[in-house]
């Protein structure tokens, strides 16, 4: 059992990593895709440590957290049921239900979000742009990175709006090459921020 002791350096030194999915009807040709590399994203990422907490949250026209801040160590495998596109677009509400998961639980402000989509916003309920880009550039503000890909639309300048800067907007092509590209790229940069937050450098 662990010490108290230890039990606090694991979550000063701990990450938590936020994917948030487009689960839209346009994203059913990657289905999956999709499903195989979020696991591809989870297995790499427990090659490092297993000092992260993960949260998965899918959106289309509603948002459901299907792994909720999980030790990464005990993820399993998501399959094609976890995984079914359909509906509408409620980007602005994946992305705030997610912040506000992971805020009531992390308190040392090492967090990095990556958001994924492959078109605009177009249904969420409970979310304005306003009230979205003003608790990015909080947590922003607080140490938290906030990743935005997407493709079908203007990257960076979506990303603007959401307080999010270019440089941490990529674009990439609706294909399964394009994905399995991107999710490389989000493999690298969750990579580079766990290092970082090991090293102080957060």
């Amino acid at each position: 059992m662990a010490t108290i002791g230890e039990l606090i350096k694991e979550s000063d030194l701990s990450v938590d990593i936020g994917i948030v999915i487009d689960e839209s009807g346009s994203m059913d040709s990657l289905k999956e895709t999709v499903v195989k590399c979020f696991n591809d994203f989870i297995k790499e990422q427990k090659q490092e440590g297993d000092d992260a907490f993960v949260t998965l949250t899918k959106f289309s026209s509603y948002v459901n957290i299907i792994r909720n801040r999980d030790k990464l160590s005990s993820i399993k495998d998501i399959d094609n049921s976890s995984y079914n596109p359909n509906g509408c677009t409620a980007l602005y509400d994946g992305i705030y239900k997610t912040i506000k998961e992971i805020e009531s639980k992390n308190k040392n402000n090492k967090v990095i979000v990556a958001i994924i989509t492959d078109g605009y916003e177009n249904a969420s309920k409970e979310c304005s742009l306003a009230s979205l880009k003003e608790i990015i550039k909080e947590k922003e503000n607080a140490g938290w990175k906030f990743l935005f890909l997407a493709s079908n639309i203007d990257v960076k300048t979506t990303a603007g709006t959401f307080g999010i800067s270019g440089n941490n907007a990529v674009a990439f092509a609706a294909t399964v090459d394009g994905y399995k590209s991107m999710n490389q790229t989000i493999t690298c940069c969750v990579r580079d921020y766990r290092n970082a937050a090991r090293s102080g450098q957060i």
